[in-house]
């Protein structure tokens, strides 16, 4: 993608993120490149599309003046594309709920990871696409769950990482068997300690629990890390991030207890990288000088704006998994770099995960 595209897109997510009351040099950047926001157009949403960010982008539109001509068809789809991600927000709420009640009436703490807890914390909630569902379970493994909510066992399929799947309504619920997208044998002991002194939140329904603030900000750094070192990840999950950081940032006790997780679990030269990327990208801060995040984000959300990915639909299962070994395999460099040991316990979980 050309730089300035993605320079008036990432102005345009900047300023969607801002909660309706945008810095006035935000304000002033985009009154100066609004011809340009126009011509533009078509490649700047295509491109927040790949990363699943058009909600946003959608909002940091409506601050283009209304001289400004945009065209005409592809605003009205961009349009009709947000009143269906509101939708299908909606939707997830009510599978959440369903979920929940079942879950409260028979004793069972749930705990939602991301989702939308993430979404609560944007402007506009409902603008934030909709992904899986993913859930833990504190006291119980994801088959003790299927059995304690009458799930079938034929319609439970078992994923690569260790967890169940199902689909209840249109939505895909994913179980897992650790509350972080990292290796266990590396966290349990931070995660216990973290966990034990915050506990749970309410979550976005009754009976669904979320994580602690801390918790929530290792969940989704862990997260971006752990795509990271495969297939890549979109601009949605810094997005998350970034707002996580800025709802608790300023708190002192937060921030503290998160650095000194981190730390403890020896990913604090990942983390100084993950932030000063973040901070070139929502802040205007310096840009990183590895270029490999930039190749971590070039193929959008999960690796679906690459040229594998729609090839990937249409391989055998076998082939996908040796896709998927290769993409892990091209990130070693980055891997060993910022976090060596996540990467090979990765890789071993993923081998297990695959042969079983």
């Amino acid at each position: 993608m050309p730089a300035d595209t993605r320079t008036l897109h990432n102005l345009l997510l900047r300023l969607g993120m801002s909660c309706g009351n945008p810095p006035q040099a935000l304000l002033d950047k985009l009154a100066q490149n609004e011809s340009e926001v126009a011509s533009h157009f078509n490649d700047i949403i295509t491109f927040a599309r790949t990363h699943t960010v058009q909600g946003v982008v959608s909002d940091g539109l409506s601050f283009v003046s209304d001289a400004v001509e945009l065209p005409d068809v592809e605003s009205m789809k961009l349009a009709i594309e947000i009143d269906g991600m509101e939708a299908e927000n909606a939707k997830q709420n009510k599978v959440l709920a369903a979920i929940g009640n079942a879950a409260k009436k028979r004793g069972i703490r749930v705990v939602l990871q991301k989702g939308q807890n993430s979404a609560a914390l944007y402007p506009e909630p409902s603008h934030r696409a909709c992904g899986d569902i993913d859930l833990y379970m504190p006291d119980m493994t994801p088959e003790e769950f299927g059995e304690a909510m009458g799930i079938p066992k034929d319609k439970l399929e078992h994923d690569p990482d260790g967890g169940l799947t199902f689909t209840l309504g249109d939505q895909i619920v994913e179980l897992h068997r650790s509350l972080m997208d990292v290796s266990r044998s590396n966290w349990d002991k931070t995660i216990a300690a973290v966990v034990a002194k915050e506990g749970y939140v309410k979550g976005p329904v009754d009976g669904i629990l979320a994580s602690g603030p801390v918790s929530t900000l290792l969940m989704l750094n862990t997260h971006i890390l752990k795509h990271a070192m495969g297939h890549g990840i979109g601009l949605r999950q810094f997005c998350d991030l970034y707002l996580a950081y800025k709802k608790w940032g300023s708190d002192e006790e937060v921030m503290g207890a998160y650095r000194k997780a981190i730390a403890d679990c020896g990913l604090t030269k990942w983390t100084e990288a993950l932030d000063m990327y973040l901070d070139s990208l929502f802040n205007d801060g310096p840009a990183t000088k590895d270029s490999l995040f930039e190749k971590i984000t070039e193929g959008g959300n999960f690796g679906r704006g690459s040229k594998e990915h729609d090839a990937l639909a249409n391989m055998s299962s076998i082939r996908r998994k040796i896709k998927t070994f290769g993409a892990l395999m091209s990130r070693a460099g980055f891997g060993l770099r910022y976090a060596p040991r996540e990467y090979c316990d990765y890789i071993a979980e993923l081998i297990k995960g695959q042969l079983s």
